[in-house]
């Protein structure tokens, strides 16, 4: 499930969406080149006309679908966003209980972490949403979204609970979680683990 519906697009945040085959081949080509250089250069050295050569395309193929290299940043944000909902997504759907809810979204976090890999694109993309009022209000919308996700399926088994305040400590919760991870990933490997599952005991015992 994407963030952003296909009416509420905006090219000048996200860049154009490719309509046809070959047009989508090169946009995940820009794409993938374009995260091989943050995770290499860092983001703030991200350059598209050496992207273009890289990835073996025309350097204005790489301007007619983005129109600067915030809007490549941002929509590499925004599959990283999509990605994670959609696992989430089907984590919730296996829940049987209100208690399964509390454990799957402790859990999620731990899985979230571990799918950071070696984190050199996440904390590159972290360090650009810092300045990038753009990529905020989509991280926003992300854990918007989530929350939402998330006290829907709580409340299929708790229904005498009070949704909206659900609904804040989920935020709250979510906020925890990616302090939690940006702090893991600066870490080493053991030191980032031990810090995670002591977060997740923390998050577990959140009561909703």
């Amino acid at each position: 499930m994407t963030l952003i519906a296909e009416e509420n697009w905006d090219e000048k945040i996200l860049g154009r969406r490719p309509l046809q085959d070959r047009s989508r081949r090169r946009v995940e080509k820009i794409m993938e080149f374009s995260r091989k250089a943050i995770e290499r250069d860092g983001v703030y050295s991200l350059n598209l006309n050496n992207v273009a050569k890289e990835a073996g395309v025309n350097v204005a193929t790489v301007y007619q679908f983005f129109p600067s290299k915030n809007a490549v940043i941002a929509r590499l944000a925004l599959r990283e966003f999509d990605e994670n909902y959609d696992r989430v997504e089907k984590a919730a759907a296996q829940c049987a209980s209100a208690e399964d809810v509390r454990a799957m979204f402790a859990d999620a976090f731990v899985a979230a972490h571990r799918n950071s890999g070696d984190a050199t694109f996440l904390r590159e993309l972290w360090a650009m949403m810092e300045a990038d009022r753009n990529l905020q209000q989509l991280n926003q919308k992300d854990d918007e979204r989530l929350a939402l996700l998330l006290t829907h399926t709580y409340m299929r088994f708790a229904s005498d609970a009070d949704a909206e305040r659900v609904r804040k400590r989920i935020l709250l919760l979510l906020g925890m979680s990616a302090f939690a991870i940006r702090t893991a990933v600066t870490l080493d490997q053991s030191e980032g683990e031990k810090l995670i599952a002591e977060a997740r005991e923390i998050i577990f015992g959140v009561a909703l």
